[in-house]
């Protein structure tokens, strides 16, 4: 966790460098602090030098995301993922839906002993 300050600094330099407006660069922080935060608690099981792989290419009007990690296979994306919870009272299982609503695609792959999702954001917001 000790990384996230360097990761969303990473983050924010993408979406100025893809003329993102500031309501639509937040949604990627919070997109990309999620994953982060999902990978080393549950994917990584808490701290450590394990790796994360943060890949940003600015396009017209958008900017494409991959993020990677070495954890073991997880596809957030699956079809047969349990339902999330829904009252507000449960804590945790929002993170699926913000991703997938916030992100204008997603896309989840496993490659090299890597989970990849390939996300899209909009540089003005829905």
């Amino acid at each position: 966790m000790s990384a996230l300050p360097d990761i969303l600094g990473c983050v924010r330099a993408a979406c100025r460098d893809a003329g993102m407006i500031a309501p639509a660069a937040l949604r990627v922080e919070l997109v990309i602090e999620e994953l982060f935060t999902n990978t080393v608690v549950h994917g990584y099981r808490g701290e450590c030098d394990h790796p994360v792989w943060l890949y940003a290419l600015p396009a017209p009007g958008a900017l494409w995301l991959t993020y990677q990690d070495a954890a073991s296979a997880f596809d957030p994306l699956a079809p047969d993922r349990p339902p999330e919870p829904q009252t507000p009272r449960e804590v945790g299982g929002q993170g699926i839906p913000l991703i997938r609503n916030l992100a204008t695609s997603v896309a989840y792959r496993r490659a090299d002993d890597r989970n990849i999702l390939t996300l899209l954001f909009a540089v003005t917001p829905r």
